[in-house]
C-alpha cells in the first residue's frame, strides 16, 4: 500500500512524466487514440455550434414529436440560465470525457495494455475482461455519472451564493473523479476487477486518486474557465478550445493512469469485492436517486407541455409606453430616489388553446442591476387573441442606481423578465422585448 507521500509523488510527478517513458510501440496506439478523440470532439463541437442550431433542430425532429420541441429547447434554456458558467464548463468537460469513455473504450484499453506490457510495469500476467463485459461495466458507470450530473444540477439551481459555490466545488471534484476512475481503471480491469471493486481500491488510496484526477483534469478545466470569462456568450469557441485541450489531456491521462495503477497494484491487488448486500444497496440507492431525478426533470417537461400556450405565446413591451414619473433630470441630480414605473405588456396567443397566466414573477432591471420585482395580474388570453396589460409600480431606487444619473433616462437599458411557475418552487424565464 502506497503511503501518502508516495501517493502524491506518483500522482503529481511520476504519472504526468509517464508519457516521456512511453515505449515506441505504444506510440502507435496513442496516435490512434488521439485521432479518434479528435474526430469525436470535432463532430461534437460542430453538431452543437453549426448552422445556428439547425442541426439541433434536426435532432429534435428525429427524436421527438413537434409538439415537444419547445419543451426540450425550453429545458435547455432553463438549464443554461440556472447554472454558473464554471459549472457549465465543468459539465461540458465531464460529459465529453464520459462520451469518449463510452464510445472509445477499446482504444483506451489497447493503449493502456500496450504501455503496461511494453514497459513491464507489472510482474503479473493479465487476464482482460471480455469487451462485452467491459461495455456493460461502462454502461453502469454511465448510470452513475448521469445521476451525479442531475444531482449537481439541483444543487446549483437555487440562486443562493453558497449553493452556486457548492455546485462549482462538487462539479469540479466530479470532473477530477471522472478522470481518475476512467483512466486508472483499465489496468485494474485487466487484472479481473469490476467497477465496484475498482471503487473500493481507488478509495483505499484517496489522496493519490484525487490528486491524479485534479492534475489531469486541470488543463481542460482551466482552458474552459478562461474561455468562459473571455467570451461567455460564444460557446463555439469555448467548446472548441476546451475540446482541443481535452484531446491531449485524455490521452495523457490514459498513459499516466496506467503508470498510477501499476504502482497502486501491489497494495490493492488483494482488495476483495464488496459484500453483495452492500453492492445491492448501492445500486438500489443509485437507481432510486436516478429515478427521482428523471421524474423531477420529467415533471418540468410535462408541465411545459401542458402549459404550451403560455410558452408559445409572444410577450413584448408595447413601444413608447415606458413611463418613468419622477425620473427627470432635476430629480436624478438632486438624489430623489422615488420613481414611478409604468409599461404596457402585450400578450399574443397564436395557439388554438386558451392561455391562462397565473403564478408569475416579473423582474425589472436597468442594465445588469435588479431594480424591482413584481408580478402580472392573472390574465386569460383567448385562442388566437391578444391582450395588453399595464404594469405599474413605485420604485425606490438605491443610491448606486442614482449614481447612474442621466443613464436612467435611457429606456433601452430597461428590461423585463417574466418568470412563470412550471412546478412548485421552479420557475421558467421569458424575456420581454419591445416590438
Amino acid at each position: 500500500m502506497l503511503n501518502r507521500r508516495e501517493q502524491l509523488r506518483h500522482a503529481l510527478v511520476e504519472s504526468p512524466k509517464a508519457i516521456l517513458r512511453l515505449p515506441t510501440a505504444s506510440w502507435v496506439f496513442a496516435g490512434f487514440y488521439v485521432t479518434a478523440c479528435a474526430i469525436l470532439c470535432i463532430l461534437l463541437t460542430a453538431a452543437m455550434a453549426a448552422n445556428d442550431g439547425r442541426l439541433g433542430d434536426a435532432a429534435l425532429s428525429w427524436l421527438f414529436p413537434e409538439s415537444w420541441h419547445f419543451v426540450i429547447s425550453g429545458m435547455s434554456e432553463f438549464f443554461f440560465h440556472s447554472q454558473s458558467l464554471q459549472v457549465l464548463v465543468n459539465m461540458a468537460v465531464a460529459g465529453s470525457v464520459v462520451l469518449v469513455s463510452i464510445t472509445l473504450f477499446p482504444l483506451k484499453e489497447h493503449l493502456s495494455h500496450s504501455y503496461e506490457k511494453e514497459a513491464q510495469l507489472t510482474d503479473e500476467s493479465v487476464d482482460p475482461l471480455p469487451l462485452h463485459v467491459e461495455a456493460w461495466e461502462e454502461t453502469k458507470l454511465l448510470l452513475l455519472y448521469a445521476t451525479c450530473f442531475m444531482s449537481i444540477f439541483w444543487v446549483g439551481y437555487h440562486p443562493a451564493p453558497w449553493r452556486q459555490f457548492m455546485a462549482t466545488v462538487l462539479s469540479t471534484t466530479f470532473v477530477a473523479l471522472t478522470f481518475a476512475i476512467d483512466f486508472i481503471s483499465p489496468t485494474l480491469f485487466r487484472h479481473r476487477m469490476r467497477y465496484t471493486t475498482v471503487f473500493r481500491a481507488l478509495f483505499s488510496q484517496p489522496l493519490g486518486t484525487l490528486a491524479f484526477g485534479f492534475v489531469f483534469a486541470a488543463p481542460p478545466l482551466v482552458a474552459g474557465w478562461i474561455m468562459a470569462s473571455v467570451s461567455p456568450d460564444n460557446w463555439f469557441w469555448i467548446l472548441g478550445i476546451l475540446f482541443a485541450v481535452e484531446v491531449f489531456a485524455i490521452v495523457w491521462a490514459c498513459i499516466g493512469g496506467t503508470w498510477m495503477a501499476a504502482k497502486m497494484w501491489p497494495g490493492v491487488k488483494d482488495t476483495r469485492k464488496p459484500w453483495w448486500g452492500f453492492v445491492g444497496l448501492f445500486w438500489a440507492s443509485l437507481l432510486a436517486v436516478f429515478t427521482w431525478n428523471v421524474l423531477s426533470f420529467g415533471a418540468i417537461g410535462k408541465s411545459l407541455h401542458a402549459k404550451s400556450p403560455m410558452f408559445k405565446s409572444h410577450y413584448s413591451l408595447v413601444p413608447d409606453t415606458l413611463d418613468l414619473q419622477g425620473a427627470g433630470i432635476r430629480e436624478i441630480l438632486s438624489g430623489d430616489t422615488h420613481v414611478g414605473f409604468s409599461v404596457d405588456v402585450e400578450i399574443q396567443n397564436p395557439t388554438a388553446t386558451e392561455l391562462k397566466l397565473e403564478d408569475n414573477r416579473l423582474e425589472i432591471r436597468h442594465g445588469q442591476d435588479l431594480v424591482a420585482t413584481t408580478r402580472l395580474n392573472p390574465v386569460t388570453v383567448p385562442a388566437g387573441g391578444e391582450q395588453v396589460q399595464n404594469v405599474g409600480l413605485d420604485l425606490n431606487i438605491d443610491m448606486s442606481m442614482v449614481s447612474k444619473g442621466l443613464g436612467l433616462l435611457d429606456t433601452d437599458e430597461w428590461s423585463l423578465t417574466l418568470f412563470v411557475e412550471v412546478k412548485p418552487g421552479m420557475e421558467f424565464p421569458l424575456y420581454l422585448k419591445a416590438n
